[in-house]
């Protein structure tokens, strides 16, 4: 840790001449806590087995998760467990960790010759909440929107690698619906931890805001 600290400090100062300002000591800092935590798949698992059972709720929303069509819109004559998305707590802690989930969900209407609008896009921010640091490998797989009767599922895709760090990393949905403006929606985000075990949470009334 010494080394990567005083080898990137006496780069910038005696080679690139870069700034030794906040920025670079913040990112410098965050490497070193990545290092630390490592975000890859570690080829053993050091977790206890988890033997308790997980609350009905969240057992059906993640086996219909599991088996629901990445893209597609679900209606009311299909079968739904809204009861059970809609039972998803709000906050989360894996393995000890806090992690705070933030949604925006927006249709673009930009050229104003675009009448109908860009399908509905979602984005959501996995950080950690408080003073911590994520857990090890978490990645978030799919979303699931609730609004009105229907359902949207699809898949969560990292789209920038280079702006993850130990505390956030954010993941897009696109493609939606063309849902309102206007009007709100249910958010349940399926994380997955580096022993494979699945986390769900909600962010409830989320508004579909308008771009333009």
């Amino acid at each position: 840790m010494q080394d990567v600290w005083e080898g990137a400090s006496a780069y910038r100062r005696l080679v690139s001449g870069g700034p030794l300002d906040r920025d670079f000591a913040e990112a410098l800092l965050d490497m070193v806590i990545s290092g630390m935590a490592p975000l890859q798949r570690p080829q053993t698992s050091s977790a206890q087995p988890r033997d308790e059972s997980p609350p009905w709720w969240e057992r059906d929303s993640a086996a219909w998760l599991n088996q629901a069509e990445p893209g597609r819109v679900y209606g009311p004559t299909d079968y739904i467990p809204v009861r059970a998305l809609r039972e998803e707590p709000q906050t989360l802690t894996i393995d000890g960790h806090g992690v705070a989930v933030a949604i925006d969900a927006w249709r673009d209407f930009q050229p104003p010759e675009h009448i109908e609008g860009s399908p509905l896009t979602v984005s959501v921010v996995v950080s950690a909440d408080g003073a911590g640091v994520l857990p090890p490998v978490l990645r978030a797989n799919r979303i699931a929107v609730l609004h009105d009767d229907q359902v949207w599922v699809a898949p969560l895709v990292e789209e920038s690698l280079r702006i993850r760090t130990s505390r956030r990393f954010q993941v897009m949905a696109r493609h939606g619906p063309r849902w309102g403006p206007g009007g709100s929606a249910d958010v349940v985000v399926e994380l997955q931890d580096g022993d494979d075990f699945i986390h769900l949470v909600r962010t409830p009334d989320q508004p579909i805001e308008e771009t333009s």
